[in-house]
């Protein structure tokens, strides 16, 4: 009876999580967003100088896509938008 507790106990520790609730899908729409070396570089030096940081992509008044870098610990906006891409 013991070990059946245990088991019980142990399988316990875990929850199934449907992830699929937190995808953002557009109908009629495969885009995909992608950073061009240059975003890339910026990003990468305001990670290592402020630490974590999230991406937020936004449109440009129907040209393209700009990119903002949110840091995490300041929670300051950095806009590495790369307009020689459009």
């Amino acid at each position: 009876m013991n070990i059946l507790k245990n088991f019980i106990k142990w399988c316990g520790k875990w929850k199934v999580v449907d992830t699929s609730k937190y995808e953002i899908e557009l109908p009629g729409t495969r885009e995909r967003f992608e950073l061009t070396p240059a975003q890339k570089a910026r990003a990468d030096q305001i990670y290592k100088d402020k630490g974590t940081i999230e991406y937020t992509f936004y449109p440009c008044g129907g040209i393209g896509w700009g990119c903002k870098v949110k840091v995490w610990s300041t929670g300051e906006y950095i806009d590495i938008t790369d307009v020689s891409n459009w």
